[in-house]
């Protein structure tokens, strides 16, 4: 059997909520307190339980990133790709995960914000700083892209 010689000089892209690499990561889980619950890749933050989340941002509460759980069990009907509410939410603290770009392009190492709508960018004006959090790469609007918090 031959060996492999040729390897793409990127990565594939990924999926929302998908974990990048093998990197120092820290996860944590908390309860989806959000009637429309919270979908794989979206910012989390602080509910008003101690023990809860929701995707609506918050300044000082930043929790990190809903990472996928393809072995989350459905019942029929339920959305695809999303945590429905009083579901574990399983959240990346810290490391590098996948997600979506919002509508403006980015450029590596500049600060991850989100806007009140849940999209990533790198816009201050009017949104919600993930703290720590920077645009691991460049990325067009509205394409996938690695964000990463690594303290």
């Amino acid at each position: 059997m031959p060996l492999q010689s040729n390897f793409a000089l990127a990565i594939p892209v990924g999926y929302p909520g998908q974990i990048a690499n093998g990197e120092l990561q820290n996860r944590i889980t908390r309860t989806c307190e959000d009637v429309a619950g919270i979908a794989f890749g979206r910012a989390v933050f602080q509910g008003t339980g101690d023990h809860g989340c929701t995707a609506t941002p918050s300044a000082a509460l930043s929790l990190g990133v809903a990472i996928v759980d393809h072995g989350n069990v459905r019942k029929s009907g339920d959305t695809a790709d999303v945590y429905a509410r009083y579901e574990n939410v399983p959240i990346m603290e810290r490391g590098v995960v996948w997600v979506l770009n919002g509508a403006a392009p980015v450029v590596r190492n500049e600060s991850v914000y989100v806007t009140p709508a849940g999209a990533y960018t790198n816009v201050a004006s009017g949104n919600v700083q993930l703290d720590g959090w920077k645009f691991q790469h460049s990325a067009a609007a509205g394409a996938m892209v690695r964000i990463n918090k690594n303290r």
